[in-house]
């Protein structure tokens, strides 16, 4: 179904949808600490892209070639493309506090986490099946990180925060 190297892109393109929308939002907000909380969740999105980029290019040409037929291959790809999930229909400059903004970002995670669970039960090679946990691992992470920041009531920032 999906080769390793196909799952490593779809992550590295959510995260790149991901990023852009905070830097987005981040060039229109006055509030220094909605800034700094979308500035540290845009830092961690291109962390993100960092890591999968090295996973993928640590891929074998084995894995490279294996390229088997899936029709819903298109479909996915079609969808993560545009998507940012929920993070797409917000007006994120027009968040008042960083407790709303972290709730957004929150629930753009869980549907990312959603989108790779419901990804796995295409998944049949079981090196692909190993890269896809780690990229859960990674978001799993960071639904932790903002559920810590949530409870806390604590802003994100880029020195403080975890990646």
């Amino acid at each position: 179904m999906f080769t390793i190297d196909e799952i490593l892109d779809l992550a590295i393109q959510l995260e790149k949808n991901g990023e852009a929308v905070y830097r987005d939002a981040l060039s229109r907000v006055d509030d220094s600490d909605l800034a700094s909380a979308l500035r540290w969740l845009a830092d961690d999105e291109a962390q993100h892209i960092e890591t999968f980029s090295q996973l993928k290019t640590a891929l074998t040409a084995d894995e490279r070639r294996r390229r088997p037929a899936f029709s819903e291959q298109a479909f996915f790809q079609q969808i993560v493309a545009g998507q940012t999930f929920s993070l797409g229909e917000a007006d994120i400059p027009r968040l008042d506090t960083v407790a709303t903004l972290l709730e957004l970002a929150l629930e753009f995670e869980r549907d990312t986490v959603v989108f790779y669970e419901m990804l796995g039960t295409f998944v049949q090679d079981p090196g692909a099946q190993r890269v896809l946990r780690r990229v859960l691992q990674e978001e799993e992470h960071h639904v932790k990180v903002l559920e810590t920041y949530l409870k806390e009531d604590k802003v994100p920032r880029k020195e403080g925060g975890p990646t």
